[in-house]
């Protein structure tokens, strides 16, 4: 294995094991069971050529073969009895019954079993093929050494094996068959199991104590699963709503800042014009109070502002009495010492 380029025992080696295996007396006497293998038209005539050839020489009746194998050429046959103690003549004899009765294939489309293979959850495929990339490789491969002319499941057709083929989607339904469905078909094709090679019933009930163990800590594993989850999500969602009251809080503080300074003017205009008038308008209705406070109110502010000039900026009780003096005393006194200057310039010319 460490000599070959992926890592994997040769495809002639496994055949040659697994013909080994297949011509005990457990197989033979049991039966077997081959789940996915062999998957290739080449692994199939490694271990079934020589097997199928004779049952077809057999059946045709050429040279009275009667079945019986040809000899094992090329496969090591001494070297193999050496290193396992096996009579290759006894298992020349076994492996004539190797072939199977009854080939099943189950077919499905690339998507629904992508599709599948990702449902599973990610325990179960860590550490195997099953991921995407790898699900995808196989399929290419699988599609590529089993075209319609070339497939295993000719192979067995031609020596009379006829494959039973079960589409795993229903077509008239469009959903996935059952597979209790699928077994109890197969049950009314190959019969009931032969009793005696089964589990005792002292075994059958420690199996079901033992599936039953298995699932309740299954269960509990995806309770404790779902439950870190929860708390993942909670934990992550409480430090969202914290990062968003802190954002949300130095945006309110921003708010407050453009909001004072955008009413500084107007603070300053209603302490330099308005609120003066109205505090001494205030004072006096406190003072006096008379049954209509509005009004007397209004009538005092406008008796501080008679021309009524109250909301111009630039207007003052002061400066109106300054003005005043100004037009009254000083703008004529400006206008006589004007006169006579003028005069005194005429006379000197």
């Amino acid at each position: 294995m460490e000599r070959s380029p992926n890592h994997k025992l040769p495809d002639q080696y496994v055949a040659r094991l697994m013909k080994l295996f297949l011509g005990k007396e457990p197989c033979r006497t049991r039966g077997y069971v081959l789940d996915g293998y062999p998957k290739t038209m080449d692994q199939a005539r490694e271990i079934f050529g020589q097997v199928a050839e004779a049952k077809m020489a057999g059946e045709g009746g050429e040279g009275g073969g009667g079945g019986v194998l040809p000899p094992m050429e090329g496969e090591g046959g001494m070297e193999v009895e050496e290193q396992t103690g096996v009579d290759m003549g006894m298992m020349k004899d076994a492996l004539s019954q190797i072939l199977p009765d009854y080939l099943v294939s189950l077919v499905a489309i690339d998507d629904f079993l992508c599709e599948r293979v990702m449902k599973l959850p990610q325990r179960e495929i860590q550490g195997t093929h099953y991921d995407e990339e790898a699900m995808l490789r196989r399929l290419l491969e699988y599609r590529q050494h089993n075209t319609e002319q070339n497939t295993m499941l000719n192979f067995f057709d031609e020596v009379g094996i006829h494959p039973i083929i079960i589409p795993l989607i229903d077509e008239e339904t469009e959903k996935e068959r059952d597979l209790e469905c699928i077994y109890d078909y197969l049950t009314e094709i190959f019969g009931e199991p032969v009793p005696g090679f089964g589990l005792t019933a002292e075994e059958m009930e420690q199996l079901r104590k033992l599936e039953s163990e298995q699932r309740r800590l299954k269960e509990e594993e995806e309770r404790l699963e779902k439950q870190l989850l929860e708390e993942k999500a909670r934990k992550e969602y409480q430090d969202k709503m914290e990062k968003w009251v802190e954002t949300l809080e130095k945006l309110q503080m921003e708010e407050e800042k453009v909001l004072v300074a955008q009413s500084e003017p107007l603070r300053y205009y209603l302490m330099k014009y308005v609120l003066p008038v109205l505090s001494k308008g205030l004072i006096e209705v406190a003072k006096i109070r008379p049954d209509d406070p509005l009004d007397y109110l209004a009538e005092y502010l406008f008796r501080e502002n008679p021309e009524g000039r109250m909301f111009d900026p630039s207007y003052t009780r002061d400066g109106e009495l300054i003005i005043q003096q100004y037009e009254e005393h000083v703008a004529p006194t400006i206008e006589k010492s004007g006169s006579s200057t003028a005069e005194k310039t005429r006379s000197s010319v």
